[in-house]
């Protein structure tokens, strides 16, 4: 037990001396300063803003709608993918080129592609009903690699422990189990 511990305690100080880089990298920025950006009639909230100035975000009105600000532009409201559909704005990247979701005829989510110059473009799901499907696949992704992280720091060099597989691995299991299942049921549900 003693040699495990001395892999887990220099990755427990590591991950707390990048994280308090990390923070402090964040704190020497520049003071962020508050700007109206004004609104489509409803309470505006932001998402992402690029190098360019161009911050995107959604406007909650009657509807849900995305929108776009610029300092040339103002907020201009992105539009929908048809019907009376709803659209939110989630990033815009260097270029101007902004990526969200918005909600089609058959009241299902699509990702859109939206440009100053072509406008809105369905892109459609990843098979699913919803775009939001991706954003969750993309959510276990990184969580599993995180639990991959840790096996290869942690569990790699522990897992010869007797104590290690009754204390972690069975715990571990059974936590993520349940949590899978719960969300395959909510998911299911839906």
């Amino acid at each position: 037990m003693r040699t495990c511990w001395r892999v887990v305690l220099p990755v427990l100080v590591l991950t707390a001396l990048l994280t308090a880089v990390a923070g402090s990298a964040f704190a020497a920025e520049a003071p962020f300063v508050p700007f109206d950006l004004g609104t489509l009639g409803g309470n505006a909230s932001a998402h992402a803003v690029n190098n360019s100035g161009r911050v995107v975000g959604v406007v909650a009105g009657a509807r849900f709608r995305a929108f776009s600000w610029t300092s040339a532009e103002g907020m201009i409201d992105l539009g929908t993918l048809g019907c009376s559909g709803e659209s939110e704005a989630i990033a815009v990247n260097a270029s101007g080129q902004v990526v969200g979701s918005a909600t089609t005829c058959d009241s299902s989510d699509h990702a859109f592609s939206w440009t100053p110059r072509g406008g809105m473009i369905d892109l459609g799901t990843l098979g699913g009903r919803d775009a939001h499907d991706a954003r969750h696949l993309a959510v276990e992704a990184g969580q599993m690699a995180v639990i991959a992280a840790a096996f290869l720091l942690v569990g790699w060099h522990c897992s010869h422990r007797d104590w290690y597989r009754r204390r972690v691995v069975v715990p571990a299991s059974v936590l993520i189990a349940c949590t899978a299942a719960y969300w395959t049921v909510a998911r299911l549900a839906v």
